[in-house]
């Protein structure tokens, strides 16, 4: 597939020194204090400092030069004692980092940050001016750029880059007279000369070649053959719009926007000269030009189409196949998913999902209010996805997140719920209600009113660490037993000793299950959507201890070691 990534991306500063104090120099040594500013480039601010174990290259004829160094302790002060380096202390120099002494482009600073400078060091003091200009352009296809003596050294004339669709690209030039041109493919373009100045951003836009790369400018078009794309319901979605990229052995490249003159919902284009190759693109409607960025769905590369198997029929999200006019898809029957629904509802079991192009779903699903659900894979908990928030009302959908919180549905009804793994969306409607209008739900739902259980008369005590404590965490704890029974009872320090008590509820005894869990103070109910850490499954001692302390380091875990009496 013919995709474009940067290989060169050049952040551009502008780089001030500032005078040393005083102006004795010890003999044999000569040190400048170097400091950088940031500028706005584009509405974009770029930071660059020194950091210490940088150096720089220092040269008055271009031949010798001496190597400046500075350290963590004090990086702006860059310092040589080279035998000889006091020569430097008489006039105009050159800066260079110490890494491209003889490279094309010359550089001060770090993280590859380019620029060509010149300093004076008379009177022990430095002054950096920037000599460079520069331009800047954007563009979605290969370019090679020449031009006479344009990059620094006067024997270079070449650079090249790649940059992806709309990206601009910011490169240093020597400041002068400027006489640019670029190749796309086999063709060839000419700037207009300009004078740069220095310390200047010149921009020349989007660089694109003429509608058939593959032309050469004064070659006649000719006859061009036509392909058709017939898209799916899927692809019809959401206001989209489409194109083709087309591409051939030879770097030529052209991307069209299709279209639908007669409105038979068949989108048409004639083939660029020279194209062989092909893709389609399915589009969002938010762009009005072709970017790879703004593609939604794409198919795989494919020969271009020969009449009359010159229409291309939309089969899957990122599948198609040539047809002659006139073809009907086969309807493709729904898949067992490998996305199960488990919860409260069936004992956090594996309800089986079906995958519909890519759209999992369960439907007829009857919950209690509050009833908690996860999507899982098929089988196994490996994967699961969850919330984002905790309470979910119905007929709204919400971002999941893998191994998130479950989810609580607000409100008892018989559901259809349809997880869209693509863009992880969880839609919870009314059964037979459609899904795909609902509004996305961002903030939880009103939480349940908290119903403590009834105590008996056994009271259990628990000590938090101190990681526990942070954030204001509140305290809970969860029983269960052999029985099938479980229930939630919150913890209360009554004399601020930092020892929390509870009674064990009633139906539950010494012997029974409990988990200790640090909660969100935000919330009010207990749940496990509301639970930040908890200890490991635990037993109530039956030997009187009634005391469990969580060790210092733990935030989730805890074994039944550490009960005392109370």
């Amino acid at each position: 597939m013919k995709r474009f990534f940067n290989i060169i991306t050049l952040a551009v500063a502008v780089f001030f020194a500032v005078a040393c104090e005083g102006t004795s120099q010890i003999l044999g040594e000569v040190s400048f204090h170097a400091a950088m500013e940031s500028v706005e480039c584009e509405g974009q601010s770029v930071d660059i400092d020194f950091k210490g174990g940088e150096s720089l290259a220092v040269t008055a004829d271009g031949e010798n030069y001496f190597t400046f160094a500075n350290t963590e302790a004090e990086p702006s002060l860059f310092l040589c004692a080279t035998e000889g380096v006091e020569s430097l202390v008489s006039g105009k120099v050159t800066i260079r980092n110490a890494q491209a002494v003889g490279a094309v482009n010359s550089a001060l600073g770090v993280d590859g940050t380019e620029l060509y400078a010149v300093a004076s060091l008379a009177d022990g003091n430095v002054t950096l001016e920037v000599v460079s200009a520069f331009i800047r352009f954007s563009s979605e296809y290969y370019l090679t750029l020449e031009g006479n003596g344009l990059f620094g050294d006067g024997q270079t004339p070449v650079s090249e880059v790649t940059v992806a669709a709309g990206t601009d690209v910011i490169i240093p030039i020597n400041a002068g007279a400027v006489e640019l041109s670029y190749t796309i493919g086999s063709n060839r373009y000419e700037c207009a000369p300009f004078e740069a100045a220095a310390a200047t951003l010149y921009d020349l836009g989007t660089l694109a070649p003429t509608d058939n790369p593959s032309q050469k400018p004064d070659e006649p078009a000719g006859e061009s053959s036509v392909v058709y794309l017939v898209p799916n319901s899927d692809w019809m979605n959401d206001g989209a719009w489409f194109a083709a990229h087309f591409f051939n052995d030879a770097d030529g490249y052209a991307d069209i926007k299709l279209t639908d003159d007669n409105g038979d919902k068949i989108y048409e284009c004639a083939v660029p000269q020279g194209m062989n190759k092909m893709l389609f693109c399915r589009m969002n409607p938010a762009a009005t030009e072709f970017g790879w960025e703004s593609v939604w769905n794409q198919t795989a590369d494919t020969e271009v189409g020969v009449a009359p198997y010159n229409y291309y029929y939309i089969v899957d999200w990122a599948a198609g196949e040539w047809h002659e006019a006139g073809y009907t898809v086969p309807e493709k029957p729904q898949q067992s998913s490998a996305f199960a629904l488990a919860g409260t509802f069936n004992s956090w079991g594996d309800l089986p999902m079906t995958d519909n192009n890519g759209i999992h779903s369960a439907k007829g699903v009857t919950l209690e209010a509050y009833a908690e659900l996860k999507v899982k894979a098929a089988t196994t908990w490996d994967i699961s996805f969850g919330g984002g928030i905790a309470y979910l009302n119905p007929n709204n959908y919400m971002k999941v997140f893998e191994n998130g919180s479950n989810i609580a549905i607000t409100e008892a009804g018989t559901y259809d719920i349809y997880f869209d793994h693509a863009n992880l969306n969880l839609y919870v409607v009314t059964a037979g209600a459609d899904y795909t209008s609902v509004p996305l739900q961002e903030v939880n739902g009103k939480e349940p009113v908290q119903q403590e259980p009834e105590g008996t008369s056994v009271v259990l005590y628990f000590t938090p660490n101190s990681s526990w404590k942070e954030a204001d965490a509140r305290f809970a704890a969860y029983f269960w037993n052999a029985s099938g029974s479980n229930a939630w009872a919150s913890m209360t320090d009554s004399n601020a000793d930092g020892i929390y008590e509870l009674n064990i509820p009633v139906g539950y005894t010494l012997g029974d299950n409990i988990i200790f869990c640090r909660m969100n103070p935000s919330t009010t109910a207990n749940t496990w959507s509301n639970k930040w850490n908890q200890t490991s499954d635990l037993v109530i001692p039956t030997d009187g201890k009634n005391h469990y302390t969580l060790p210092e380091g733990i935030w989730d875990g805890g074994d039944n070691t550490t009960w005392s009496t109370k």
